[in-house]
């Protein structure tokens, strides 16, 4: 499970420095990031899905981005870094990021972590929601070490790394500044720490953690633990490599396979662990004309005697197709989980079976949901609509012998909380279709029921 600790720190600490922080960006810098936007995609919202395996575990990466952070904190972390920028003039801005391939490439043995995460140049676009604040928890450095950092990024004033202190303090906080280039630092941590990562709506970046670590023994990874009742799992595979016919994937030797989906949430949580050997890859993306085209990209080394565990509290509103990606022998677990929905589908009424339904899903926006094809054969059913809010939602049902020739309807009864509303319909036995408007930030789940006997 992941580490509610941890997050609950990260969230304090995010929060607080957000209230101390300023707000600079100027007039004419909106509207130069306005016209940027025009050109990109005519228009096209732009968003985060921040970080979706940014720590994946990350034991490294959390470790070392807690360090980088320390130049803040007291004495007893004994926690030493240096920073330093690309050459370049100060008030340059580059167009376009580094691949992460380009990271990797100059010195790949040493990688303890890479990720990247939305376009490449400033042109990209990601899609926006302001449901949830992006926050990500990479978790707890254990092992205390000297790691190189190397971090860039783009659509945005800043990335923002913070964590937590073990000890008294102050809230340490170091901001990359977002002008394309990449920023250096050197990292010696000699004590676990919390580490966390948050950016604005709309940031892409590349970062690379590398370090050294004595090389993992040989040992069965085994599976990641079943989730709580308090979390859903939405993805799952089990100690085994990548199916065989699995497509290449980069020039390191890697090939890819899908292994689930992620239906629209607002975060996620991921569990990984894989067998000792070259590090793997957890993406996050989807298929564009024929190509696997990652949003968020993770690479991290591999510990047989560790889960590495991520908390991703960023949205994506149109759900993603998770993949991953590693050498065509190597053995990986991998749990993808998010908080379980207030909602859900109607499957335990006495005398009723479920024929066909849609959800629980949430709304980013105000949006029309229709789902047809149910009871095909039957005279009767009924619809149940479960949802969450403070307004009714009307629920109109069609059927006829042409779909939608005849309507019905009921109004739904929604609660904070989450309320289930039903109706028995009277119907032709062509089938129903099922529609309606759910309002935004609510979730819903539609089921349509024919009699069990």
């Amino acid at each position: 499970m992941h580490d509610e600790s941890i997050e609950r720190r990260l969230s304090a600490a995010f929060h607080a420095e957000a209230d101390g922080l300023p707000f600079t960006i100027t007039a004419a810098e909106l509207e130069r990031r306005l016209a940027l936007r025009r050109r990109s995609f005519a228009g096209r919202r732009l968003t985060l899905l921040l970080a979706a395996a940014v720590g994946i575990s990350l034991f490294g990466a959390g470790g070392a981005l807690n360090g980088w952070f320390n130049a803040t904190l007291p004495t007893q972390t004994q926690t030493a870094v240096t920073t330093s920028e690309s050459p370049g003039p100060s008030d340059a801005v580059a167009m376009e990021l580094p691949s992460l391939d380009e990271l990797i490439a100059a010195d790949p043995a040493t990688v303890v972590l890479a990720q990247a995460h939305g376009p490449t140049d400033v042109f990209g676009g990601i899609p926006e929601t302001d449901l949830t604040y992006p926050l990500v928890s990479l978790g707890s450095l254990d092992n205390p070490g000297t790691y190189t950092l190397t971090a860039a990024c783009l659509l945005g004033p800043t990335l923002d790394f913070l964590f937590p202190p073990h000890v008294a303090g102050g809230i340490p906080r170091v901001s990359i500044p977002c002008d394309g280039r990449p920023h250096d630092a050197e990292v010696e941590v000699s004590q676990p720490q919390d580490a966390g990562m948050t950016a604005h709506a709309g940031t892409a970046w590349r970062f690379v953690i590398r370090g050294t670590a004595p090389a993992p023994a040989a040992q069965p990874i085994g599976v990641i633990p079943t989730s709580s009742e308090a979390q859903q799992e939405l993805v799952r595979w089990d100690a085994a490599p990548l199916e065989p016919g699995a497509q290449a994937w980069g020039s390191g030797g890697l090939v890819i396979q899908q292994v689930g989906t992620v239906p629209p949430r607002e975060g996620y949580y991921a569990r990984l662990r894989c067998a000792a050997g070259a590090p793997i890859r957890l993406i996050f993306g989807d298929v564009m004309r024929g190509a696997i085209v990652p949003r968020t990209e993770s690479v991290l080394a591999c510990d047989p005697q560790r889960i590495r565990d991520v908390t991703l509290l960023a949205a994506q509103p149109a759900g993603s197709q998770v993949y991953l990606a590693a050498p065509a022998d190597q053995p990986v677990s991998l749990l993808v989980t998010s908080p379980t929905p207030p909602v859900s589908l109607a499957q335990d009424v006495p005398g009723w079976r479920i024929s066909g339904g849609i959800g629980p899903d949430l709304a980013f926006d105000t949006q029309p949901i229709s789902f047809g094809g149910a009871g095909v054969g039957e005279d009767h059913v009924q619809v149940v609509l479960a949802c969450t809010g403070t307004a009714p939602i009307e629920v109109i049902v069609e059927d006829g012998k042409q779909i939608g020739t005849h309507t019905q309807k009921f109004e739904a009864t929604c609660t904070p909380e989450g309320g289930a509303t039903s109706e028995i319909f009277l119907v032709t036995e062509g089938g129903v279709g099922v529609r309606y408007v759910a309002p935004k930030g609510t979730w819903t789940a539609l089921s349509i029921l024919v009699p069990s006997n």
